[in-house]
């Protein structure tokens, strides 16, 4: 048994309680009613007010009350209580039967009460993961617009119908934490990657008519430990745009409150009315999940709908306390941060999906998901008949960006040939005259450099051609061409000598004969490098080789 001192608060309430009544005392006004009245109060007897004023006597007119002996929890029962996982009927008996304790059952758990607290005890049973419930969280400051993003997955727990095939949805979205709006959002009718977290990314950072006001380019955003968020994919994607990437620790799901708020939302208002949502009580009881009748589930495009104007009907429609009565939008408009936006065609290398197949440019356009995409680019036009790869935005297939299929260069974008404006078409047939007129003019040009027409003239010589070209004007035609001429500037070359195997000149009767072809010096030769005509080493020349004796004039 050791002493245990009163809670701090009760002790600080009497000492307020017993200064008062002594300051009575000594002003003559303390009676038996007051006393009366504050043991009423305070729950106790009138003895019990005089014990406290007589305590306070005794301490120089402070309230000092003495510890209290109480029983108190060892290692040793600590041990055993985690040992048994908490149950505290067995710890206390295994106790019992080793002789470590002496007190009856219920002290023994009102020290369990008093010493532990309800999420240690509750540790003995679930480890870290249960303690986390009862740690105490902090909270955020709202901030700005843009300031803070978060994102997450949303497994919808849906079974859906996707042509023959019963499929599960998966929802990515980011949110601002500032406004509670949800800024992007991709579906994907299987589990999550890199791909629905850029596709939702691009989706979030557009601004315009299709994808709303909400977005531009956070400080940050906050993200849990899934592999499609930490990959490469997303590090770079975020990199590029100076997005900040925090990734939260393991199982703290309160640490990025405002998606997992939007979760709790979106399936208890939309996903568990569903009639695929699977975790549904059966007749006896158990929760199971199934996908049930396929004929009563929603088709994938019936879900996708559903859930995009629950999202508009979040942004637009649903007041939040915690924002002033406001809606997102509300709050966004409010707020006066200036926005970052991105150009669409920067976003393109980073945050779409691509399509594996190659298609091919056709006059009819770009044939995709039986629709004909083009434009009234030169690009499109020029390249009929090659072979391209798409990247297209999931669930916005307005657009879509067209790539070089032999080294994925990107050429441009190309839009829905259906919803094409009637300037749209107006820029197409423009196009087109343009591209009939320089062929015409080439044309043209053409025949008349095949037409030879002369020069007149005056006197006798021959008829110059009109359609000939000047040396200035032949040089700018070649370098339109792409043809360089050969260079024309005379060379400093060396005089030809007997090597080069070319016929020697005729040479001139007076001129003095050739010198006689040598072999090279040998060792065995005087100093004077040349021998004597007469070297017997020498053999006599071949009268036939000679050249024929030159008659004196």
């Amino acid at each position: 048994m050791t002493p245990d001192p009163e809670p701090a608060r009760d002790v600080e309430l009497r000492r307020g309680i017993v200064n008062h009544l002594l300051n009575l005392r000594r002003d003559g006004q303390l009676t038996t009613d007051a006393k009366r009245t504050v043991a009423a109060s305070q729950g106790c007897t009138l003895r019990t007010i005089d014990n406290w004023i007589r305590n306070a006597d005794k301490n120089n007119g402070v309230y000092t009350p003495a510890p209290r002996p109480r029983a108190h929890l060892t290692l040793h029962m600590r041990a055993e209580l985690a040992r048994w996982l908490g149950n505290r009927k067995g710890a206390y008996r295994q106790l019992r039967k080793d002789g470590k304790i002496k007190v009856s059952y219920a002290t023994f758990t009102r020290m369990v009460d008093r010493d532990l607290a309800a999420g240690h005890l509750e540790s003995f049973k679930g480890g870290t993961a249960a303690l986390r419930d009862f740690e105490l969280r902090n909270s955020r400051e709202r901030g700005n617009r843009n300031d803070a993003w978060e994102a997450d997955n949303l497994d919808t727990k849906v079974f859906v119908r996707m042509g023959s095939k019963i499929v599960r949805p998966q929802i990515t979205h980011f949110d601002d934490a500032a406004t509670d709006a949800i800024c992007g959002m991709a579906v994907t009718p299987h589990a999550p990657s890199s791909d629905a977290v850029l596709a939702a990314l691009r989706d979030a950072i557009l601004r315009d008519e299709e994808h709303g006001p909400f977005g531009g380019v956070p400080t940050l955003i906050r993200v849990d430990r899934g592999s499609e968020f930490c990959g490469e994919a997303a590090s770079q994607a975020m990199g590029a745009f100076s997005i900040t990437r925090v990734i939260l620790p393991p199982r703290t799901p309160w640490r990025k409150g405002t998606v997992e708020t939007i979760n709790h939302a979106l399936t208890s208002t939309l996903l568990s009315g569903m009639p695929g949502y699977s975790p549904r009580p059966q007749p006896n009881g158990k929760i199971t999940y199934r996908p049930g009748p396929i004929e009563d589930l929603y088709t994938w495009e019936e879900f996708v709908t559903e859930v995009l104007q629950w999202r508009d009907a979040w942004n637009t429609e649903h007041v939040i306390t915690e924002l002033g009565n406001r809606t997102p939008l509300q709050a966004w408009q409010d707020d006066l941060t200036p926005l970052r936006d991105i150009p669409r065609k920067a976003l393109h290398r980073y945050t779409l999906r691509e399509d594996k197949r190659l298609h091919t440019i056709q006059p009819s356009g770009i044939r995709w998901g039986n629709a004909d995409y083009y434009t009234a680019e030169d690009w499109l036009r020029e390249r009929i008949g090659d072979h391209v790869r798409l990247r297209y935005m999931p669930h916005h297939r307005r657009t879509i960006q067209v790539y070089r299929a032999t080294d994925n260069t990107y050429l441009g974008e190309a839009y829905l040939k259906s919803e094409a404006t009637p300037e749209q078409k107006r820029e197409v047939l423009r196009g087109n005259r343009r591209v009939a007129d320089r062929a015409k003019r080439d044309r043209t040009r053409a025949l008349r450099n095949l037409r030879e027409r002369r020069a007149a003239t005056t006197t006798a010589e021959p008829a110059q051609p009109l359609n000939s070209l000047t040396q200035q004007e032949a040089e700018k035609e070649l370098d339109r061409l792409g043809i360089r001429p050969p260079d024309q500037t005379p060379r400093n070359l060396p005089n030809p000598t007997i090597s080069w195997g070319t016929t020697p000149p005729t040479r001139h009767p007076h001129s003095a004969p050739p010198a006689p072809h040598l072999p090279a010096p040998t060792s065995s030769w005087d100093t004077d490098p040349t021998p004597p005509a007469s070297s017997p080493q020498t053999p006599p020349p071949d009268e036939d080789s000679q050249p024929p004796a030159l008659e004196t004039p």
